[in-house]
């Protein structure tokens, strides 16, 4: 199947290849943001997960995680949100916040995958 194909190569990427990778991915923050001016497809992802419906509290709490997780790691939080709701989301971000670098590259990735399939 193509996406474990896609997969494999992601996996067998050297370190810094895959680091490229995920900082070319999308900032969900940003796409929380800038709705509007998503795709049909990820608006679609975003609503069904009901980000546009964060709280005004939630959004500052996700802002919040999402720059310390930014800065922690060097690349954007990713999550594949196709079935998440936005409290799978914030308790995604302030759960793996925590994350040592190397558990949250490899988390990641994983994400990435997840997204790909």
């Amino acid at each position: 199947q193509l996406s474990f194909a896609m997969a494999a190569i992601v996996d067998s990427a050297p370190r810094e290849k895959k680091l490229e990778l995920l900082c070319s991915h999308p900032d969900l923050c940003e796409k929380v943001e800038k709705l509007s001016s998503l795709t049909e497809e990820s608006r679609e992802e975003q609503s069904r997960a009901g980000l546009h419906t964060l709280t005004v509290e939630e959004r500052k709490k996700f802002l919040r995680l999402n720059t310390e997780y930014r800065e922690k790691f060097g690349f954007p939080f990713i999550l594949a949100v196709r079935n998440a709701s936005k409290y799978t989301v914030l308790s995604a971000v302030e759960g793996r916040v925590g994350n040592d670098s190397e558990t949250e590259f490899a988390a990641a990735i994983g994400q990435v995958h997840k997204i790909a399939w």
